[in-house]
């Protein structure tokens, strides 16, 4: 196996923590979302700050939502950030502490 860069765990996770996805943070710390997620399965402790850092990246997604969705001139922008909270949502699935759940209405059909 190829010699990982030092501290792409930690660079990994801050990317997460700023809302961005897993292949951006993985590109970041300078190794492939296959290698992430293989260390993510081998490593309990990892495992629990990756979703730990999903939920921090979360709440800034959710923060610039309100933010734009308040201004009036910004309602397409705000629409967007949505999508991105709702995979955000799906991917932390049943991760989430019980205050913090969310339902869905897929009102798509």
């Amino acid at each position: 196996m190829a010699r990982l860069p030092v501290g792409w765990q930690e660079r990994f996770l801050e990317a997460l923590r700023n809302g961005h996805t897993v292949s951006f943070a993985a590109r970041l710390a300078g190794v492939s979302r296959r290698t992430a997620y293989y260390h993510r399965e081998k490593s309990p402790k990892f495992a629990e700050a990756w979703n730990d850092a999903l939920q921090e990246g979360l709440d800034i997604l959710l923060e610039e939502c309100y933010r734009r969705a308040l201004d009036p001139t910004d309602k397409a922008s705000a629409q967007l950030l949505m999508f991105l909270v709702r995979c955000r949502l799906r991917v932390l699935g049943n991760t989430l502490e019980p205050e913090e759940q969310v339902v869905f209405i897929d009102d798509s059909d």
